[in-house]
């Protein structure tokens, strides 16, 4: 990323220097994605550690650096910046919640657990299942959302009616070569009693008649996919286990 700094109208002064002395320019820094109040203390001390004469101001309201100093005080400052404002990684997660009979995990060749990690063909093969079981009538597709995170940030999502509730929360992690996503989840869901109203739509307390939540951690190659049993409905025979599948990639810069 280049930073691109424009000369302001007006000159300061060094810190020590008479008035009427020699002043040095000023370059103005707009910072993308990082605080400049952040970045001033950190430039700050690194500019001290190399023995640069330059001076750094903050502007948090604009978030905006100013630098004093020599052309070549303002260029070592520059490319400290060019590698602090740097933009954090980012995930697209491609998600599909499924509501599929309680034995669909073992007929369909996932096996016992609550979690499975498939290969892009092993995966092809789970989505031919869910097919044949559509077609059948015995499964249901409740929502293919599609989350843009930011790596180690939280995203949030939730799918229902009046009645129910699935709340997702995931976390990715970037590994540091962006070859895997380790995807923190939490995922849970809700039924209302009658009457009640749906989160975030009152502030006063709201009753729910069950809670069936998940919290799960799991390294995930980039384009493979994740399957995590989230919550079993019923019982016996009527028994319905609801699926999150999760394919993360990585965004390349």
């Amino acid at each position: 990323m280049i930073l691109r700094p424009f000369l302001v109208a007006i000159v300061f002064a060094l810190p020590g220097n008479a008035f009427g002395q020699e002043t040095q320019p000023a370059l103005v820094y707009k910072l993308k994605n990082v605080a400049a109040a952040d970045v001033a203390q950190s430039v700050t001390a690194q500019a001290l550690q190399q023995k640069l004469e330059v001076t750094i101001v903050a502007e948090p309201v604009s978030n905006r650096l100013v630098v004093i100093g020599d052309a070549a005080a303002q260029k070592r400052v520059a490319g400290l910046l060019a590698v602090l404002d740097q933009a954090p990684p980012q995930v697209i997660v491609a998600m599909m919640i499924v509501e599929a009979p309680a034995d669909f995990a073992k007929d369909s060749g996932l096996g016992d657990g609550d979690k499975w990690v498939l290969t892009p063909r092993e995966a092809r093969m789970l989505t031919a299942a869910i097919r044949r079981e559509k077609e059948k009538g015995r499964m249901d597709v409740l929502s293919r959302p599609i989350l843009h995170l930011t790596d180690n940030r939280t995203g949030f999502m939730q799918i229902g009616d009046e009645g129910e509730y699935y709340t997702i929360h995931t976390t990715p992690h970037l590994s540091p070569k962006g070859d895997s996503v380790s995807l923190k989840i939490q995922a849970q869901f809700t039924k209302a009693k009658p009457g009640s109203t749906p989160p975030g739509e009152t502030v006063t307390p709201v009753a729910y008649k069950g809670i069936d939540s998940t919290e799960c951690a799991e390294s995930v190659p980039t384009g493979w996919t994740l399957v995590v049993r989230c919550a079993r409905r019923a019982s016996g025979k009527d028994a319905r286990d609801i699926l999150l599948i999760m394919v993360p990639t990585a965004i390349e810069k």
